[in-house]
């Protein structure tokens, strides 16, 4: 990972705490990179929100969920110069859902949930997009972060970017129960009231 010198007016605004931690302590270690790594959270995690809000098949938004995270972890390595094998991707993704998900169990229940709405016609498939889309924007915004702040524990230490370091490093973030929590309240709260602005500005 090359290191570029970084003007501190480019560290992003509206970070919440739990994150601009992470980010910083990113920036000292990598430069410039950091910020492309984050972007890359961003986009995918509204990419996430799209596959519950546009995908009406039930069952298949979860399944294009999944697909648009191992690319999300995929791109954050390529941003950061870390190359790792389509398969430790999965693996590691599948560590990641699964130590957040047992974190905070009513995000299986908000994207399942909505999911399982959208077999129901008109009311049902409204309703479903709508839990659906929040709930993926939120767990992508965290699963992204968790990812994040295990490689930053590895470059610290200058330790071996490998599918079991990742592993037990994306463990260590997960015990951090307040990490997650606190990323994943505010994504899912944030992501809700942009939704009411641009219904807002729609109707206006």
């Amino acid at each position: 990972m090359k290191k570029e010198p970084m003007q501190t007016n480019q560290v992003f605004s509206g970070l919440i705490a739990a994150e601009k931690a992470v980010y910083e302590e990113l920036v000292s270690l990598v430069g410039e990179d950091a910020k492309k790594a984050v972007e890359t959270i961003r986009q995918h995690s509204y990419i996430s929100a799209t596959c519950g809000v546009l995908v009406i098949a039930p069952g298949v938004d979860i399944l294009a969920f999944v697909a648009n995270t191992w690319t999300m972890y995929a791109r954050i390595n390529s941003a950061l110069g870390i190359s790792l094998s389509k398969n430790i991707l999965k693996s590691v993704a599948s560590a990641i859902g699964t130590n957040v998900l047992s974190i905070i169990p009513g995000m299986i229940l908000g994207s399942v949930g909505g999911s399982i709405l959208k077999i129901f016609p008109v009311l049902g498939t409204a309703g479903g997009m709508a839990v659906t889309g929040a709930t993926f924007y939120a767990i992508s915004t965290v699963m992204g972060w968790t990812y994040l702040k295990a490689i930053m524990f590895l470059v610290s230490s200058n330790a071996p970017i490998n599918e079991n370091n990742l592993k037990v490093a994306t463990n260590k973030v997960a015990k951090d129960k307040d990490f997650i929590r606190e990323i994943y309240n505010s994504a899912k709260s944030d992501f809700k009231e942009e939704k009411h602005d641009s219904d807002r500005a729609s109707d206006s």
